[in-house]
């Protein structure tokens, strides 16, 4: 018998800036969370209010419908619930102005208040539910959507590595029909990377840049860019860029650059927080060791606050970015709030309160940081009904225990979160349960009558050609199987270059997420080409590459059996299935497999 002994988590960290992503798409229902209120109607009592902008006099606050329709002296009551909120405060639900979003995000984000999120770059074929979603007053679990869509890089750029399908740019003449396809696409502004100064990635050049941009407000569309040094900021500053959705970390900024920027009404999500986990720390720990947090996190959370860019030394770009930051503030350029999550150490929802924080190290008052989660973001790329209380406007709201606009940290003491008026249930969702509840062997698949397996899972082949690559999978039934049985499962291979860590192989899916928390082993019998291989354990609403346990096999079947019960970045109790899949490298592999179980 042969036990893995090594067990990492693969991490597509090839750039300075890191898109961590979904391999598998997850059970939706199950990560969104449900509103607890029958009704979007209701009066909030006795409650400090900060409108998006300031502290009113006010107390009272009347909401009908899912829309804010008093504020004090006119509010009534009648005949719907009064809630008293001595001693909390009432902030427009926040708006996290850098995130890429897919999975479990809007739903993780939901959670710690955050109601609206501004996405940097996502699948453009998930914009039509998004808009869909915004536009509408019913009950969701998840946080409202705005994107930019497809971003604008060159062949083998920024955005590039991950595996989606990109649309990229080789010159200025394609610059006017690409921005005009993301609009056809629901892109609500553009983003464009411009990193010339990077070694190791290409970049589009500053005349392909700069007819973007033109391209955009061509097209009444915002024009952001992810840069990393002051000189590149500058370039684009000059050619019109309208924002910077990072902090450069390099060098201060001159004066002469500052007045410009504050001429030209540059704005600026510095992501200070990613800034500082790039210099070696790890913010994402505070939130894992904090008792009144952590329950509220899900495994996806889990994980990639548990992540780093394996950076331990620093290099002094945090303190420069903070230096940058108030530099940024103090000359009048308007700053926005935005955690770059899913990055390492950070996460959805709960990150955007690390940034306040850091903001307020970097000059700002308490007041200015909430701000700049809501009503400065809602009024920069204009989200119509968000980010104030005011008569008028949409029931995204945080109620906090204590005064966060004096003390910032007081935005995670969370007692409630609304999204259109109804009250959204923050505690995690029990998983669905298909397996048996004992901790006996639980045989999953003997392949005695076909590719078939236990009731509530499924087999079929995987690789990343879901992810855009070129790896391909092929699954048989075959007889015999391990010591003379009636049948196995033979899996053909290919794995091919294209993709950041290429996969191919077979993937037993669970139909619903399940429990495996009273199973600690995946065993299996394999024979096959001798090789490396990896079973790849996957948890639904876990972001980033799956876990991984490695494992040898030879020509001759052998049984295997691996430990599941303690590998990072997996969880027993969303199990959304496993795949056993070749080395990631480039080769056609033949194996088979034989009475899959899972053991105590």
């Amino acid at each position: 018998m042969h036990k893995a002994t090594t067990v990492k988590v693969i991490a597509a960290l090839l750039a300075a800036l890191v898109l961590m992503f979904s391999i598998l798409p997850t059970t939706h229902e199950s990560q969104t969370a449900t509103p607890t209120m029958a009704s979007n109607s209701f009066v909030i009592d006795n409650v400090r209010i900060f409108d998006g902008k300031q502290v009113l006099a006010a107390t009272q606050i009347e909401v009908r419908d899912g829309t804010i329709v008093a504020i004090g002296d006119a509010v009534s009551a009648d005949g719907i619930e009064t809630i008293d909120a001595s001693g909390q405060t009432l902030l427009p639900g926040l708006i996290d102005a850098h995130t890429h979003s897919f999975a479990s995000a809007r739903a993780d984000a939901l959670r710690f208040g955050v109601t609206t999120v501004l996405d940097m770059f996502t699948d453009p074929t998930l914009l039509d539910d998004a808009i869909a979603q915004r536009e509408s007053d019913i009950a969701t679990g998840e946080a409202t959507l705005f994107s930019a869509g497809m971003l604008a890089t060159t062949a083998g750029g920024h955005g590039t590595q991950y595996g989606i399908d990109v649309d990229t740019l080789a010159n200025a003449d394609e610059a006017s029909k690409w921005v005009k396809r993301r609009k056809a696409e629901g892109s609500d502004y553009i983003k464009l990377v411009y990193i010339p100064e990077s070694r190791n990635t290409p970049s589009i050049d500053l005349e392909v840049a700069t007819a973007v941009i033109r391209a955009a407000h061509a097209n009444d569309m915002l024009a952001v860019a992810h840069i990393s040094t002051i000189a590149a900021a500058d370039e684009l500053l000059r050619a019109g860029i309208d924002g910077l959705v990072h902090i450069y970390f390099d060098a201060a900024a001159d004066a002469d650059f500052l007045a410009r920027a504050r001429d030209a009404n540059l704005f600026v999500i510095p992501t200070l927080t990613v800034t500082s986990v790039i210099d070696g720390n790890l913010p994402g720990q505070a939130i894992l060791d904090d008792d009144a947090l952590s329950p509220l996190l899900s495994q996806g959370q889990l994980a990639m606050l548990s992540q780093s860019f394996g950076i331990s030394t620093s290099r002094g770009f945090a303190e420069q970015s903070r230096s940058n930051v108030s530099d940024l503030h103090k000359a009048g350029i308007t700053i926005l709030a935005g955690s770059d999550a899913p990055n390492p150490s950070t996460a959805h929802g709960i990150t955007l309160h690390q940034e306040l924080d850091l903001l307020v190290q970097a000059g700002h008052t308490p007041i200015e940081a909430l701000r700049a989660a809501t009503s400065i973001p809602a009024d920069t790329f204009g989200l119509t009904g968000r980010g104030t209380i005011a008569v008028g406007q949409r029931a995204d709201l945080l109620l906090v225990n204590g005064d966060p606009t004096t003390d910032i940290t007081v935005t995670r003491n969370i007692e409630r979160v609304f999204h259109n008026g109804f009250d959204v249930e923050r505690e995690l969702p029990e998983p669905a349960t298909s397996l048996p509840a004992t901790a006996a062997p639980s045989e999953l698949s003997d392949f005695e009558d076909g590719i078939t397996a236990a009731d509530g899972f499924i087999w079929s082949v995987t690789s990343d050609d879901m992810m855009g690559g070129k790896s391909s999978a092929v699954i048989a039934a075959v007889q015999p199987g391990a010591g003379g049985s009636a049948g196995a499962m033979a899996v053909t291979a290919d794995t091919a270059s294209g993709f950041a860590f290429p996969w191919s192989g077979a993937f037993l899916a669970a139909q619903s997420t399940s429990t495996v928390e009273n199973y600690g082993n995946v065993a299996f019998d394999i024979r096959g080409t001798p090789a490396r291989m990896r079973l790849m354990l996957f948890s639904t609403g876990v972001m980033g590459a799956p876990p991984t346990i490695e494992f040898d096999i030879t020509n001759d079947w052998q049984r295997v059996t691996l430990p599941i019960d303690d590998v990072t970045g997996f969880d027993r109790t969303q199990f959304a299935g496993f795949a056993i899949v070749t080395p990631a490298a480039v080769g056609t592999y033949e194996f088979m497999v034989d009475n899959v179980a899972l053991l105590p």
